[in-house]
C-alpha cells in the first residue's frame, strides 16, 4: 500500500503530495521507500517513515541506481 505524504513545500492554497513505494529488493530488515516527484526523487527508511528523507534530482538518482546495477558499490 502506498502512503501519501504532504510536501514540505505546501503553501496556503496549494500542495503537492507524493506516494512512497517500498523497493522490490527490500528484505524484512533492510528496507527503503522511494517517491518520484516531477523534480526530485525522495528516499526514506521504511522503518522510520517520519525520519530523514533524502532528496535527489532524477539525474542523480539514475546515476546512483546505475552504479548499483553495475556493481560499483560491491565489496571485494
Amino acid at each position: 500500500m502506498n502512503t501519501w505524504t504532504r510536501s514540505t513545500y505546501c503553501g496556503k492554497d496549494h500542495c503537492v503530495e507524493v506516494a512512497f513505494t517500498k523497493s522490490s529488493y527490500s528484505s524484512s530488515n533492510n528496507c527503503v521507500e522511494i517517491a518520484h516527484h516531477c523534480h526530485h526523487v525522495h528516499v526514506r527508511d521504511s522503518k522510520n517513515t517520519h525520519g530523514t528523507i533524502l532528496q535527489f534530482t532524477p539525474t542523480e538518482w539514475a546515476t546512483f541506481t546505475q552504479a548499483i546495477k553495475t556493481g560499483e558499490f560491491d565489496t571485494p
